[in-house]
């Protein structure tokens, strides 16, 4: 008796689609996250010193930690620093 279709690519199907709805959940948490972190550094832009909002931003971001990994981060992060 042969069956009309493969029994695998249903199994395939439905993780596809669970992995997919899963990307998507996430895609979507870092995408509302982001939106949220937008609107707080807009309301940072709108109410205080725009040097209160680039530390803000060096702070939610860690630029800071990333500026000293680099090569000659003491004259890079001087420099971050003295812009605040």
């Amino acid at each position: 008796m042969k069956f009309a279709f493969n029994l695998w690519s249903i199994f395939t199907l439905e993780e596809v689609t669970y992995y997919d709805s899963v990307q998507q959940q996430q895609l979507k948490d870092r995408i509302k996250l982001f939106l949220e972190q937008l609107e707080s550094w807009r309301d940072i832009a709108n109410h205080q010193s725009i040097s209160t909002l680039i530390w803000q931003i060096y702070m939610d971001t860690n630029y800071l930690t990333y500026v000293h990994g680099s090569i000659c981060w003491t004259t890079t992060c001087l420099e971050f620093t003295c812009l605040v």
